[in-house]
């Protein structure tokens, strides 16, 4: 090997392994199936909640505790509309819930029966696997 050999083959990066890691998980609220993804990164999380099938990004929240303030968030809407954003209040209730900043793009049409339904079944899949926030 010549030495510019060399020198170009010391250059190249060491693989790490991902700090990233991702769950897909589906569940059925009144005969309509939904799909929810969770992907954990270094110090925060993305949680995609969406109807089975139909799966797309139109809105995204944004919540992360305030570090000198415990037990309080502070968040806003990175996509979407500012008013109203499901995904933010969710992504507010989980960060607090969590103490962890938290994305959450929740794609589902608003429903008073359903959201309190899909929340209940987000947190049971937390729940159930920890190690997936």
């Amino acid at each position: 090997m010549s030495p510019t050999q060399a020198a170009a083959a010391s250059e190249i990066p060491k693989l790490e392994p991902s700090s990233f890691s991702s769950h897909h998980s589906t569940f059925e609220i009144t005969e309509t199936k939904y799909s929810v993804r969770i992907l954990k990164m270094n110090n925060s999380t993305f949680i995609y909640i969406g109807i089975n099938g139909r799966e797309f990004l139109d809105e995204i929240g944004l919540a992360m505790p305030i570090a000198d303030s415990p037990g309080n968030v502070v968040n806003t809407v990175a996509l979407g509309p500012q008013l109203g954003c499901d995904s933010q209040q969710l992504a507010q209730k989980l960060a607090k819930r969590l103490n962890k900043q938290i994305y959450v793009s929740c794609n589902v049409p608003f429903d008073r029966m359903v959201m309190p339904m899909l929340e209940k079944n987000l947190v049971k899949i937390i729940q159930d696997n920890p190690d997936v926030v």
